[in-house]
């Protein structure tokens, strides 16, 4: 039986070039309750390339009170100048971080659902970190 998830498609439009809106999926899963991954989409609907980050990260982006961008790995959130707009930043294959509006409304949305599958504060009921610790001591090996 597969892990319960949330699974929406989402349109992103480049800082600088609102006007050639970029289609990706965002994505979470029940058996990876920490994380949301954003997948951007060729256009065939092939998936090209994907970012994994905290759920966490986006669900602080989205407080109204928050004035500067949060993360410190590879995706970073923040407000945009209009309030209904979000702005996703994402290292860039040259190195430059490369910033995508996002609406606020739709990514709010996403995270209620994923908060209807796994409530925040409960992630940690649905990993096995003996496991996970496992896993990680085998690679080492």
């Amino acid at each position: 039986m597969s892990a319960p998830c949330v699974v929406e498609g989402l349109t992103l439009w480049p800082v600088e070039a609102p006007d050639q809106p970029l289609m990706a999926v965002v994505s979470y899963r029940a058996d990876d309750p920490y994380a949301v991954r954003l997948a951007f989409l060729a256009g065939d609907g092939r998936e090209t390339f994907d970012y994994l980050f905290a759920r966490e990260l986006l669900i602080d982006g989205l407080d109204l009170d928050q004035c500067e961008p949060l993360g410190l790995g590879d995706v970073r959130v923040g407000p945009a100048p209009a309030g209904d707009w979000l702005v996703l930043s994402l290292p860039g294959v040259d190195g430059e971080w490369f910033e995508l509006y996002a609406t606020r409304a739709h990514l709010a949305g996403f995270v209620e659902a994923t908060l209807g599958v796994v409530p925040m504060g409960r992630e940690r009921e649905l990993v096995d970190v003996d496991a996970v610790i496992a896993a990680i001591l085998a690679e080492v090996r």
